[in-house]
């Protein structure tokens, strides 16, 4: 279920809030790097596993609606098809 339909973002605001989502997925990404040299690999696999529900949560439910309504924003190889 995506919380956002049919949003009535502006064309700024939106592309300020992908670029925000853009760089917070990276820095969880990169974050990651930090947490497998600091735990063992249960520990490392539950966050992996928290950070990727959490990230794709954050894709289904707020930045795929953006991209419907702006399909400019939309960065080459993001397409829902």
């Amino acid at each position: 279920m995506e919380l956002l339909t049919g949003t009535d973002m502006k064309y700024e605001l939106a592309k300020e809030m992908i670029a925000k989502m853009l760089q917070y997925a990276q820095e969880m990404n990169g974050f990651l790097l930090v947490i497998k040299e600091e735990c063992d690999a249960a520990e490392f696999r539950r966050y992996q596993v928290g950070i990727g529900e959490m990230l794709g949560r954050m894709y289904i439910d707020i930045m795929r609606p953006i991209y419907k309504d702006f399909p400019s924003l939309e960065p080459p190889g993001f397409k829902d098809e």
